[in-house]
């Protein structure tokens, strides 16, 4: 298993600000469907400023951010996530299975609340005893999948989490190139 910049199951429940941030998200989840029906978010993504993917996938993620089913999608999961949460907790273990925490540094968040992520992104790599975490100084929580830099250590990471199945070893780091 790769964890790219994960939530954690107390990200909302822990503190107040977990939970007035949640209170804030749920309510814009409970509007966006319908907001993405009547074409503001289509509106709104003109304004979006462009991923750095090329042009036929970059195209492709401006529609699906307009797209209602996307929305549709994307608020049910949120919506679910404190019941999610709930049975990643009552879960435990993940026993020896690889896992790779992949942490970034660049949340826009105040220092508290980075020291905090930081923290539960420690504590997921605790849940299997073949796991490495690899924090990426620099890295944002999307850069895992838009940045060409920071993807490669993405693709690296699964490469090794395949690896250590296939080998039955356990999980070695791998050095960053950012």
């Amino acid at each position: 298993m790769v964890l790219l910049d994960s939530s954690h199951p107390d990200q909302w429940t822990s503190t107040s600000v977990g939970q007035a941030q949640y209170q804030s998200f749920a309510h814009m989840y409970a509007v966006a469907p319908s907001l993405a029906r009547l074409g503001v978010m289509r509106v709104m993504g003109i304004f979006q400023p462009d991923s750095g993917l090329p042009s036929p996938q970059n195209g492709e993620l401006r529609a699906s951010f307009a797209a209602t089913k996307d929305w549709n999608a994307q608020s049910a999961e949120f919506l679910a996530s404190l019941a999610t949460d709930d049975q990643v907790r009552a879960m435990g273990s993940l026993g020896d299975l690889p896992l790779y925490v992949l942490t970034g540094t660049e949340h826009g968040t105040p220092p508290d609340q980075e020291e905090l992520w930081q923290a539960w992104q420690k504590d997921l790599a605790l849940l299997s005893t073949n796991s490495v975490q690899q924090v990426v100084t620099g890295a944002d929580h999307a850069d895992f999948w838009l940045d060409p830099e920071t993807t490669q250590i993405s693709v690296q990471a699964i490469l090794h989490v395949l690896e250590a199945v296939r080998t039955g070893e356990q999980l070695k780091p791998y050095i960053s190139i950012k």
